[in-house]
């Protein structure tokens, strides 16, 4: 994780410096229009993105080594096949995250609201959700070691084909699980267990009978 503080001194960049296979070290962007920016396999080291905004970003083989992005407001943020490594997203607004393929490790997500965040086929090494509004979370076909999530919303959590080490939801308000048959690694709260299980029954074709 890297919050803008832990930072050196930056020096500013310009939004067209922001193109395909460039490598920014070092650098600054405050409040940028990145609307419609496209940057294949942009390598971005010990940066930071603040109070940016884009109605689609793309950056599909991104590579972000200690990276702060704060403020981000974007209807869709493409970074498929990418590689986010002690990164941070502070406070942004996304409609749709696509971070398909991707590997994550020590990264976090933080005081922020995405409608939709897909890690489908991820390699997530270590991920933290703080305090966040998901309104769907997809992890099918991810490969997860250690992804925890702590206060806030996820409407619905996705799992077909994922392989789960530890997924700890336990202390969020979660809506839904929309594959009951994949949450192997999965630690929920109690209650959250008896909310899934009327799904989770009708998976395994077990049949509810009112008794008495």
């Amino acid at each position: 994780m890297t919050e803008l503080a832990e930072l050196p001194d930056l020096d500013q960049a310009d939004a067209r410096d922001l193109v395909g296979r460039a490598v920014l070290d070092g650098l600054r962007l405050d409040g940028a229009n990145l609307d419609g920016t496209s940057a294949a396999q942009v390598r971005l080291l010990e940066c930071a993105l603040v109070d940016c905004r884009a109605d689609a970003l793309d950056l599909p083989g991104v590579t972000a080594v200690d990276v702060y992005v704060g403020g981000l407001q974007a209807q869709t943020l493409s970074c498929r096949n990418g590689e986010w490594r002690d990164a941070t997203w502070a406070e942004v607004r996304i409609g749709a995250v696509s971070a398909d393929g991707c590997e994550f490790t020590d990264f976090t997500v933080r005081d922020s609201r995405i409608d939709l965040l897909s890690l489908r086929d991820t390699r997530i090494r270590r991920l933290t959700v703080r305090h966040c509004r998901i309104d769907t979370l997809d992890l099918s076909m991810a490969t997860v070691e250690d992804l925890t999530v702590l206060g806030g919303t996820v409407g619905e959590v996705l799992t077909e084909e994922s392989r789960m080490t530890r997924v700890d939801l336990s202390n969020t308000t979660l809506g839904a699980v929309g594959h009951p048959g994949s949450l192997r690694g999965m630690m929920l709260s109690r209650p959250q267990i008896e909310d899934i299980a009327p799904a989770l029954a009708a998976h395994l074709g077990i049949a509810a009978k009112d008794v008495g």
